[in-house]
């Protein structure tokens, strides 16, 4: 639903933080049933057309908060902080901003380990080379004599195989 509505999920993550138990499971039938038998007669009919009349669950939502209102201890109530619509953007920015720095750094890490795996695999095939340089030296001119771009190519790789190669034997 989330998606659908196109919510922010930062600031959807902002606005439930801080926010109480939803309930709803909790209410007991007697405590709801003496607070109905306690309003006044033109109300409960009002309610009543309400809920027949109107097909969404607003109606019922509402009751339902006033019941919670009334019915719930003061600890409870003061224990949902009230926030701003201010207060929640910048709680969904911070959000945005750690997000995207956890994602940042795995994506780093992703990175890192690539790049290893690389590496391992290009000394694997550098080592494999080794001792082959001089056929290596003859293959890449004969490549290169071709002029075929796609041959040229070929040369090109085995150069800069030979070209590591050197590299590691200096160090």
């Amino acid at each position: 639903m989330v998606e659908f509505l196109r919510l922010d999920r930062d600031l959807l993550h902002a606005a439930t933080a801080a926010s109480g138990p939803l309930g709803g499971s909790d209410l007991d039938r007697a405590a709801v049933r003496k607070w109905v038998q306690g309003l006044g007669q033109g109300e409960k009919d009002d309610l009543i057309s309400r809920l027949i009349v109107e097909p969404d669950m607003t109606s019922v939502q509402e009751l339902h908060l006033r019941f919670r209102k009334e019915h719930v201890s003061a600890p409870v109530q003061d224990a949902v902080e009230r926030r701003s619509v201010a207060t929640l953007l910048r709680m969904a920015k911070a959000d945005t901003a750690e997000r995207r720095r956890a994602e940042a750094a795995a994506a780093a890490r992703e990175k890192a380990a690539r790049e290893q795996e690389a590496a391992i695999t290009r000394e694997a095939h550098l080592d494999q080379r080794v001792g082959q340089e001089s056929r290596l030296w003859a293959e890449a001119e004969a490549l290169a004599a071709t002029r075929q771009p796609k041959k040229y190519h070929q040369a090109v790789q085995i150069l800069v195989d030979l070209r590591d190669m050197g590299f590691r034997s200096k160090l």
